[in-house]
């Protein structure tokens, strides 16, 4: 509710600028030229239609498969090595019972350091391509406002999962919608990286 009394506040008073700098131009007037320069997008339509997006989830899915595979393997020696462990373990001294007792928990301990590494790096990984991809959206949203002689162009989804603080609070009929302007161009813009 705060946010949307501040950009209430926001706009009105962008307005009144408006207003006051066209000297006698009717209110009307300003509201009119703030919303025919005014336009939304939606950026997770945005971000989820953008080709780059889907080739970076590519690339991140196959990493995801190769450390799965590792991690598998590490599993699996680790099952083996204890199941060896269990048949000969009424043969063995204590001495080398408690020997490889701490084998397997050394194992045991380098196969949680591995997956705990492999998630931290494709997080890390996922917020850096989030953030390459975010800054070719805002590139393309200020070229083509600017082109088009928008002032104004806010993100229209307050269920958004990428920053659901900027919200559109009033539409009128003149705004204009950039989202599939924006898709279009970042992706006809775009050259697929060829990781032959």
């Amino acid at each position: 509710m705060r946010r949307r009394v501040t950009l209430i506040s926001l706009f009105v008073g962008m307005v009144f600028l408006f207003a006051g700098m066209g000297g006698g131009v009717a209110a009307a007037d300003v509201l009119e030229e703030v919303f025919t320069r005014t336009a939304h997008v939606n950026l997770d339509a945005i971000f989820n239609s953008y080709e780059r997006t889907e080739e970076l989830q590519a690339g991140l899915d196959v990493q995801r498969e190769q450390e799965i595979a590792q991690m598998e393997q590490m599993r699996q020696a680790l099952e083996q090595m204890n199941k060896e462990y269990q048949a000969q373990e009424l043969l063995l001294s204590e001495d080398a019972k408690q020997e490889r007792q701490a084998e397997i928990n050394q194992k045991i301990k380098e196969y949680e350091q591995y997956r705990q590494i492999c998630s931290e790096r494709m997080q890390s990984q996922l917020d850096n391509y989030t953030k390459e991809i975010l800054e070719d959206i805002k590139a393309k949203i200020g070229e083509v406002a600017a082109r088009d002689g928008y002032i104004y162009v806010f993100h229209f989804d307050d269920t958004s999962i990428i920053d659901p603080a900027v919200v559109l609070l009033y539409a009128g009929p003149p705004a204009k919608d950039l989202t599939e302007t924006i898709i279009a161009e970042l992706n006809a813009d775009y050259e697929p990286q060829n990781n032959d």
